[in-house]
């Protein structure tokens, strides 16, 4: 948890910093390339092939869950949100994943249900999200509130393939699923970026946009998707 929470956080940071010199689907695709090749190679050397292929349907269910919401989706909006927010106040907009994810937790899974106590913190949590948000209502559609907009889009997207990915009951460790979903991740963003129109030629190779390429790649990509997805198996969403 310390991982994830520690590695996650840092994602902010980097994609402000990133966001200067590189585009943002672009940036997305780029930090799943390096991910995907490092844990499928790690995969392939340290699991048996029996271990890391998908073999049945919930295995595949959980791959895509993970690959199109959990990962693909929710990255992909952040980055473009991060476009207009600072990453401080784009962090704790995402800190509405936690608190989404067991309001749909509660409704879609069985064995997963609110307290009263757990709902009263739900609701604060939300209270307090919505204070950082702050709309007003004479800019509804100024670059800030849509970034905000965006970035409550990314947590939701991130509740939803967190519940979807533990609804689907793979059977698969968590490491191999999550090396599978980064490559599918990787090809929903460069389909977008090219859709956007996004050129690799914009791109400004300096040492601030290859430092935070390389931390959201190794450090809040593959090292930390594998620590949230160990915690989703082991806890619960």
């Amino acid at each position: 948890f310390l991982a994830a929470s520690t590695f996650f956080g840092g994602t902010f940071v980097a994609a402000k910093a990133g966001l200067e010199f590189i585009p943002p689907l672009l940036f997305v695709a780029f930090r799943f390339d390096i991910g995907a090749a490092l844990l499928l190679s790690y995969v392939a050397v340290s699991l048996p092939r029996e271990r890391w292929l998908p073999r049945t349907r919930g295995d595949v269910a959980a791959v895509l869950a993970a690959g199109v919401f959990a990962i693909g989706a929710t990255n992909a909006l952040i980055f473009l949100g991060q476009q207009h927010v600072t990453s401080g106040v784009g962090s704790i907009l995402y800190s509405l994943n936690p608190i989404l994810t067991p309001v749909l937790a509660a409704f879609v899974l069985s064995d997963e249900r609110l307290s009263r106590t757990g709902a009263a913190g739900m609701l604060l949590g939300l209270v307090g999200v919505a204070l950082v948000v702050n709309v007003d209502p004479t800019n509804v559609l100024g670059g800030a509130v849509a970034g905000k907009g965006l970035l409550v889009g990314a947590a939701a997207s991130g509740a939803l393939g967190s519940v979807l990915v533990r609804r689907a009951d793979s059977s698969m460790a968590s490491t191999a699923r999550t090396a599978w979903a980064l490559p599918v991740a990787a090809l929903l963003s460069h389909l977008s970026s090219i859709a956007a129109g996004e050129q690799v030629a914009s791109v400004a190779w300096t040492p601030t946009a290859l430092l935070a390429l390389g931390y959201v790649g190794v450090f809040s990509g593959a090292i930390a998707f594998v620590a949230y997805f160990q915690l989703l198996d082991g806890v619960g969403a």
